[in-house]
């Protein structure tokens, strides 16, 4: 009797937990790049392809998808249109083409438009940021964490806006 009433019982929990999960739906925070071919500095070679430059935008996409996850209250989400970027440092030709920071000398940028919406889809707030941080030392902490990333000084200069806005 015990065993047939597990039999009934399992499938019918998965099924209302399953139905649940999927009328809820967690919304999905979106990256845009407009014009990537023109932004000040987003290489990480001298010669960079297209399909060099789709990489890196998959790569700064999904990071900034994770840190927006993080932050964000829960229910909210995200739409973000990246109009420039200057990546921290330079690179110089070589071999490898390596890409050199210097903590004091070198900025990072990051322009973009962004929007933020409800669980229910609406917006509720949007802007337009120009995130600049002249001094990467200021920041050298914070982007530790990210240490195998090309955008490392980005995401964590990314980061911290992002929870200083949601604290507002």
């Amino acid at each position: 009797m015990k065993k047939t009433s597990q039999r009934i019982l399992k499938p019918l929990l998965l099924t209302f937990l399953t139905s649940i999960a999927f009328a809820n739906p967690i919304p999905q925070s979106k990256v845009h790049f407009s014009q990537p071919e023109k932004f000040i500095d987003f290489r990480t070679k001298i010669v960079l392809t297209e399909k060099d430059r789709n990489q890196l935008m998959d790569e700064l996409a999904q990071q900034i998808q994770t840190a927006i996850a993080k932050i964000l209250p829960s229910g909210q989400s995200m739409s973000i249109d990246f109009t420039n970027i200057d990546m921290a440092g330079y690179v110089y030709p070589s071999a490898n083409d390596i890409r050199t920071v210097r903590q004091d000398a070198d900025k990072s940028l990051l322009v973009f438009d962004y929007s933020i919406y409800d669980a229910e889809g609406n917006q509720i707030d949007q802007g337009h940021k120009r995130l600049i941080n002249q001094h990467l030392s200021s920041i050298e902490h914070r982007s530790k964490r990210y240490e195998h990333s090309h955008f490392k000084y980005e995401i964590a200069m990314f980061s911290r806006w992002l929870k200083r806005y949601v604290k507002r």
